[in-house]
């Protein structure tokens, strides 16, 4: 059963917002665009895997996409997490091509392609951190101790793998995503008894959703943008002009005459996602363009937002994405 759905990353939610809302001639354009790039190859890996995850008994486990805890003063972050009666197994997502050779001496990863080398952090240090951070986060939870292994998946199947001779032990862990089913069944060979009952089972899944703690962005730190440099008003969904006009209860567009009566949601997840996690009847009008108090107290109301407070004062925030 899968307890935590992989959803599109925020990142890329603020990508695609930001390129919504920044001037075509703006400076940062071509850095947002890279980045969404990179991130779209990157989540459609994850996405492969998980596709091939759909072959396991779903009986047999739980699965959790995107965890990121907290441990101490800081966060670890889970691709994915398989929680089974026997073991927990944490699979991290790499998407490189070409050839990866595996160098124990000085524990990094080697990647060739296109007659160029570079070295890349070791990915296996990688998760057998998320390992150790896992095993502790469960202690200090007071929850049993059960066994933790971990996976690397390769998401292209046309990359090489390579290693010495003394570090064959490496290919145990770093795998193809299409062959991720034969690793779990060894594994679950390996590892005979059962070691968390069903209730206790239950309340780490449970413990696990309560606790995972969504990350935040700020496009300031991210990429030096202004909220001032934005772009506001409702987007045209047809021809994607902005701003569209509220006209006889819809959002009417003057570049190609479509009509919508609903545009302006996208236009409220775009604030939310660029300018503030929360906004108010007035901040409303100003990015949506409208003039009208009570339009806007409608808007907001139809929108069936978590708030505080009441009349002028009331603050609407975005639902929690968990």
């Amino acid at each position: 059963m899968i307890a935590k759905k992989r959803a599109i990353p925020l990142r890329i939610q603020i990508d695609e917002a930001l390129l919504r809302r920044l001037p075509e001639n703006h400076p940062k354009r071509l850095a947002v665009k890279e980045d969404l790039s990179k991130r779209k190859v990157g989540f459609n890996g994850e996405e492969n895997v998980d596709f091939h995850l759909k072959f396991l008994n779903q009986n047999d486990y739980t699965t959790f996409h995107d965890l990121r805890l907290q441990n101490g003063q800081g966060y670890f972050q889970i691709d994915t997490l398989l929680l089974s009666p026997k073991f927990a197994l944490i699979i991290e997502v790499k998407n490189l091509y070409g050839t990866l050779f595996f160098d124990k001496h000085f524990n990094q990863m080697i990647r060739i392609a296109n007659n160029k080398e570079e070295g890349f952090p070791n990915p296996i240090m990688q998760v057998a951190r998320q390992k150790m951070q896992l095993q502790k986060w469960i202690a200090e939870h007071h929850l049993p101790n059960i066994p933790i292994e971990y996976l690397v998946a390769i998401n292209d199947s046309r990359t090489l793998i390579k290693t010495d001779k003394e570090n064959s032990d490496i290919l145990e862990i770093v795998c193809h995503a299409d062959h991720m089913i034969n690793r779990i069944a060894n594994i679950q060979e390996k590892i005979p008894k059962v070691k968390y009952k069903p209730n206790e089972l239950q309340k780490l899944t449970h413990l696990l959703i309560g606790k995972h703690s969504p990350k935040t962005e700020d496009i300031s730190q991210l990429y030096g943008i202004n909220k001032d440099e934005l772009i506001t008003g409702v987007q045209c969904p047809d021809c994607k002009i902005i701003p569209m006009e509220r006209q006889s209860g819809k959002w009417y567009c003057r570049a190609c005459e479509f009509n919508s009566k609903d545009a302006h949601i996208q236009a409220v997840e775009d604030y939310f996602l660029l300018v503030n996690s929360t906004i108010t009847n007035p901040q409303l009008r100003w990015f949506l363009h409208i003039p009208s108090k009570h339009l806007a107290s409608k808007l907001l109301v139809s929108l069936n937002l978590p708030h505080i407070g009441v009349g002028r004062g009331r603050i609407y925030s975005k639902a929690p994405h968990k």
